[in-house]
């Protein structure tokens, strides 16, 4: 997976939020700072790719004075977003293209990678057990609010949590969970659907 602002990830980012907004297929530099200003997912996403390429970028020891610069407005950027946005996303952390944030806050995402296209709701913990172990999201996967996962498990593609859980192990693809801790509601299922009709 290509971490930070590479392969158009940020391109694909902009228009999950910009469906919620605009009709149109095609959106001006003037509606990408609108959406920028006024969606706090958006911005702590945009913040977090910049510091993933300040990452890529700058890595190398000689280069290390040009890190300390950039880093400096990414934490700036960071702490915005975290009193702003109630957002926080853990260093370096790998995201895929196209992630949708819920501009409601209360989001902690701690994992060990996340895939394409998933979306994230609001009130969400995604982190660590107490061995250190972090979950790994794949693509397209949909987790509602007031939701917490941790250890090291991997959240297949297609995947959805409903709200209110607590989810501790791995499951299997295109699978509905729900529960205290999370049991299995429902197979095969479209995690659009899910999207669509607000049902997390």
């Amino acid at each position: 997976m290509k971490i930070g602002i590479l392969g158009g990830a940020l391109d694909s980012d902009f228009k999950r939020y910009r469906n919620k907004t605009y009709v149109r297929e095609e959106i001006k530099l003037l509606d990408k700072l609108f959406l920028l200003l006024t969606n706090p997912g958006l911005f702590a996403i945009v913040n977090h790719r910049y510091g993933c390429w300040i990452l890529s970028r700058y890595s190398s020891r000689d280069l290390r004075y040009y890190r300390y610069f950039f880093n400096l407005f990414y934490y700036m950027g960071k702490k915005i977003s975290i009193m702003w946005g109630k957002i926080d996303i853990l260093d370096g952390l790998q995201i895929g293209p196209g992630i949708f944030i819920s501009n409601k806050g209360g989001v902690f995402l701690g994992a060990e990678s996340i895939g394409s296209n998933c979306t994230i709701d609001f009130a969400v913990t995604i982190g660590l057990d107490h061995n250190g172990h972090r979950t790994t999201l794949e693509n397209n996967v949909v987790v509602g609010n007031n939701t917490v996962i941790y250890g090291k498990n991997i959240i297949r593609n297609g995947c959805v949590i409903g709200s209110n859980s607590v989810l501790t192990k791995s499951i299997p693809e295109k699978v509905y969970m729900k529960g205290n801790p999370a049991k299995l509601q429902k197979n095969n299922i479209d995690s659009q659907d899910f999207i669509c009709l607000n049902e997390y």
